[in-house]
C-alpha cells in the first residue's frame, strides 16, 4: 500500500480538470505551520488514498476546492510540513455541496483539530473524535516526541487499544447509520490486520456488533467487506488450484478466469490510490503485448464500481480488465490479498504458482521466465569423462529471477555457464569480478574470461528485457556432478546453488 507522504509527488497530476467543477470547499486556518506548505485534499478508502484538490499555505490560510460522487465518502487534509509526522490526520465526512472549515492551532491536534462542517453525518462521526481526543493527541506527541519507532510501540499500542474500546463502546450505544456501518468497517480491518501480526484481537467484541446487522442489508458490499474481515475465507495459496469468481468488464459483461483454461494467467490486483498500481500499468500493457498467446493479464479493480471505471478511462487500461464490484471482500480476499498491488501467476494447468505483493521494474517478464525455465527439460551429457548441461536443474536460484541458467559447458578448458538475463532495460546489474564456481567439496575455481558481459561493470539487457552472456571459470575435476555459482562473499548477492550436471 503506498505510504501517505509518497503521494506527493503525484498529487499534481490532473488538478486542471478536477478544479473545472467545484462542489466540495475545504478551507481554513493553521497556526505553527509556514507560509507556502503544501495542503493536499485526500479522499481515503481505508486502505489507501488518492489526492483531489491542492493548495499552499498562504498567510496561515488555505482553500481546496473539488469534485466527489453522489453520497458521503472520507476525506481528510494532508500538510507536506516536515515538521509534522507521516500519519494520517484528522478525518472527515465528504458529500457534495460540503463546507467544511478547519482550525490548526497545535501540531498535536493532528488528528482532532476542531472543524465545522455542514454534512449532517460528521457530528455523529466527531462524537468517537471527542470520547478518544487525549488519546489522538497522545498518540502524535510520541510521534514528535523524536523516541524511535520500536521505542514507542508499546505505549503507541496501549493507547490504540483504548481508542478501540472507546470506539467499540460508542457502537454499541448508537443506532444503525452510515457513520455505524463505516466506523464497524474501519474497526473490523484493523482488527483483521492485527490478528495478521499477532496484536491485540477485538474480534468477539466486533462480531457482537456485526450480528446487530439485519439480514436483509448483509448483502451490501459495506456490510460483505465487515464480513470478510471478522470471517476471512480460506486463502488460494502457492501450489493451490486456482480460485474464479463471477467478474464484469466495462460494458458490464460478465467473465470468469476459466475463459483462459490452457493459458498463464496474471493477475493484477490495484487500485486507483495506489501509486505502484499506476506506475505498474504500462509494464502489464508491454507484458500483456509480449506474450499474446501464452499469458493473460487481468487487472482486477478493489475499487468501488464507478470508481474503477473513472480509473479505468484515464489510465487507457487496454488488456483484460474487471471488477466483482466486492472491493477486497470478493476474490480480492480470496486470494489473500494484504497490500496493493498483489499479483498471481496461473499455471496452464490451473495451479498458482507464484504470488507476490509490490512492484518493481521488469518483474514481471522475470518471474514469467522463471516458471518457464522450471518447465525446460534439462538434457545432460558425458564427453571424455566430465558431464555438461542444457537447462540444468539447480536447488536454490537467489538472483531474484535476473539469471537463469540456460547451458553449461564443462571441458579440459574450464567450465562455462551461459546465462539468460531478465530485467528493465532501464537498470543495470553488475557481476563482481571476484565471482566463482565451487565443487561439493568447497574448492573455488576463478573468472578466466566472459563473453558479453564484462565483471565488475554494468550490466544492461537488451530493450525487450532480455540478455545473453556467458563467464568461463577455472576447469574444475572430471567427474563434477554438481556446482555452486556465487557473485561474491556477501550472503545478499548473486548465487545459485546445487546445479546439477547429470541426474
Amino acid at each position: 500500500m503506498v505510504n501517505i507522504k509518497s503521494l506527493i509527488s503525484v498529487a499534481l497530476i490532473g488538478f486542471s480538470m478536477q478544479l473545472s467543477a467545484q462542489n466540495v470547499h475545504v478551507h481554513g486556518t493553521v497556526n505553527g505551520i509556514k507560509d507556502g506548505t503544501p495542503v493536499l485534499l485526500m479522499l481515503s478508502d481505508g486502505r489507501s488514498a488518492m489526492s483531489i484538490a491542492y493548495d499552499s499555505i498562504r498567510d496561515g490560510v488555505f482553500s481546496l476546492k473539488a469534485t466527489v460522487e453522489d453520497g458521503i465518502s472520507i476525506g481528510y487534509v494532508l500538510f507536506d510540513d516536515r515538521n509534522l509526522p507521516s500519519i494520517k490526520g484528522r478525518e472527515f465526512y465528504l458529500a457534495p455541496d460540503a463546507d467544511i472549515e478547519v482550525t490548526f492551532s497545535d501540531p498535536k491536534e493532528l488528528r482532532s483539530y476542531p472543524i465545522k462542517s455542514n454534512v449532517p453525518e460528521q457530528a455523529e462521526f466527531d462524537r468517537f473524535i471527542e470520547k478518544s481526543r487525549r488519546q489522538h493527541e497522545e498518540t502524535v506527541e510520541l510521534f514528535l516526541s523524536g523516541l524511535s519507532h520500536k521505542e514507542t510501540k508499546e505505549q503507541r499500542d496501549s493507547i490504540s487499544a483504548i481508542i478501540k474500546a472507546n470506539d467499540i463502546e460508542l457502537l454499541s450505544e448508537m443506532l444503525l447509520s452510515e457513520v455505524w456501518i463505516d466506523k464497524l468497517t474501519e474497526l473490523a480491518y484493523n482488527n483483521f490486520l492485527s490478528v495478521k501480526t499477532g496484536g491485540y484481537s477485538n474480534l468477539d467484541a466486533l462480531k457482537t456488533l456485526y450480528e446487530r446487522i439485519p439480514e436483509y442489508l448483509r448483502d451490501d458490499t459495506r456490510i460483505e467487506r465487515i464480513k470478510t474481515f471478522l470471517y476471512p475465507p480460506k486463502t488460494v495459496e502457492i501450489g493451490d488450484d486456482y480460485a474464479d469468481a463471477e467478474m464484469f468488464d466495462l460494458e458490464g459483461n460478465s467473465h470468469r478466469l476459466a475463459e483462459f483454461a490452457g493459458k498463464w494467467i496474471l493477475l493484477d490486483f490495484w487500485s486507483r490510490g495506489c501509486y505502484p498500481c499506476i506506475m505498474a500499468l504500462p509494464e502489464l500493457e508491454a507484458f500483456s503485448k509480449a506474450h499474446p498467446d501464452d499469458v493473460a493479464v487481468v487487472s482486477i479493480s478493489s475499487d468501488e464500481t464507478e470508481a474503477w471505471k473513472d480509473a479505468s478511462k484515464h489510465h487507457n487500461i487496454t488488456w483484460h480488465n474487471w471488477c466483482d464490484g466486492k472491493m477486497d471482500a470478493g476474490i480480492y480476499a480470496v486470494y489473500g490479498c494484504e497490500a496493493i498491488p498483489t499479483f498471481v501467476l496461473i499455471s496452464p494447468e490451473g495451479k498458482v504458482v507464484d504470488k507476490w505483493a509490490g512492484f518493481g521494474a521488469g518483474m514481471f517478464e522475470r518471474k514469467f521466465q522463471s516458471q518457464i525455465y522450471q518447465r525446460k527439460t534439462p538434457v545432460y551429457t558425458k564427453q571424455n569423462g566430465r558431464f555438461s548441461a542444457e537447462y540444468p536443474r539447480c536447488e536454490k536460484n537467489a538472483t531474484n529471477d535476473f539469471l537463469h541458467i540456460s547451458k553449461i559447458e564443462n571441458t579440459d578448458k574450464g567450465v562455462t555457464l551461459f546465462f539468460d538475463a531478465y530485467s528493465s532495460p532501464k537498470y543495470w546489474a553488475k557481476i563482481a569480478p571476484e565471482a566463482w564456481v565451487q565443487t561439493p567439496e568447497g574448492k573455488r575455481y576463478k573468472v578466466v574470461t566472459t563473453e558479453g558481459i564484462t565483471v565488475g561493470e554494468e550490466y544492461y539487457v537488451g530493450q525487450d528485457g532480455h540478455g545473453e552472456f556467458s563467464i568461463t571459470f577455472e576447469p574444475v575435476p572430471a567427474g563434477t556432478t554438481t556446482l555452486d555459482f556465487y557473485e561474491s562473499e556477501n550472503p545478499a548477492d548473486f548465487h545459485i546453488t546445487g546445479i546439477c550436471l547429470t541426474e
